[in-house]
């Protein structure tokens, strides 16, 4: 068994962690990570795989990737040329993760558009109808008077024309508390704020505010490792996830919740029913741990 080998077996072993773990969390399989533990690089398809295989298997276990290949390079097989390779494989890459990540944000903005034009639309056809049907009864009025109303006095006419109007004026102070409570419901609703305050690596710290609560849905779309806990250390979830479950906290009186993500290309977050985007993008950080302040505002 190599140096390099023996580093990485240490820290798997130190997180209780399988090399059938590591295959879950990296997606390379279980033969080419026995062969980097074992310094046995030809099972691997290349010289080139040896650095990006080494790269994934080090931030599966929290070590830093680029300190590693460097304090072992002489064992590393290859040179300057797979740098080169694996650096302009990483543009590559990156320039494709960044058109992907500009789509995602149009379909994310499309349906909000959709949804408030859809509302506008509502909001017009009642207040339409609610002008015809005003009209209406104007217009039967007017036709069922008879000879008789015709013929009282100047003084009575007039109070019996202006006896709707406050009726009308009622009826729209009584629609006016309605709308306005519909007005400051939307307005909270929007208050909720998260912002990304540092980001370090593949450590980030995110702040949610305005708003008294913090309900945190975590949705796995694939096997990763998970651990959940809050700012004193308590840990609520340990482990891999599995495919389609839906994993809900309510951390409302919690100040501070830290998530260890082995795997963010396979976990999905939302915080009060809101999805929220991994700070750094998943396809350049895959192992991720994220800090979540809560500043709790009450309503």
């Amino acid at each position: 068994m190599s140096e390099l080998g023996l580093r990485l077996k240490e820290a798997r072993e130190q997180k209780k962690l399988t090399l059938e773990d590591i295959q879950s969390i990296t997606k390379i399989q279980r033969r080419y990570l026995q062969g980097i533990e074992d310094g046995n690089y030809k099972v691997l398809p290349g010289s080139f795989y040896v650095r990006a295989f080494i790269r994934q298997y080090a931030e599966a276990v929290d070590l830093n990737p680029d300190e590693i290949l460097q304090e072992y390079k002489s064992e590393v097989p290859g040179g300057v040329v797979v740098e080169e390779q694996t650096e302009q494989l990483s543009r590559v890459s990156n320039r494709r993760s960044e058109i992907k990540y500009q789509n995602n944000k149009v379909y994310d903005i499309l349906p909000k558009i959709v949804l408030g034009v859809l509302i506008i639309a509502v909001f017009m056809g009642v207040w339409i109808l609610f002008q015809n049907n005003s009209n209406d009864e104007v217009k039967s009025t007017n036709l069922n008077k008879t000879d008789a109303e015709y013929e009282v006095s100047k003084d009575n006419k007039k109070n019996t024309v202006d006896k709707p109007e406050p009726k009308e004026t009622d009826t729209e102070e009584e629609e006016k508390p309605v709308d306005n409570a519909k007005n400051n419901a939307d307005q909270n609703k929007l208050k909720q704020v998260i912002n990304t305050i540092e980001t370090n690596s593949k450590r980030s710290t995110l702040e949610l505010k305005e708003t008294e609560k913090f309900i945190l849905e975590l949705l796995p779309i694939g096997t990763s490792y998970l651990d959940v806990k809050n700012g004193k250390g308590q840990i609520f979830f340990s482990g891999m996830t599995k495919e389609g479950e839906t994993l809900t906290y309510d951390f409302s009186r919690e100040e501070e919740v830290v998530l260890n993500i082995g795997r963010t290309l396979d976990v999905k977050m939302k915080i009060n029913g809101e999805e929220v985007l991994f700070p750094q993008k998943p396809e350049d950080f895959v192992h991720q741990v994220i800090t979540i302040k809560f500043d709790q505002q009450p309503m």
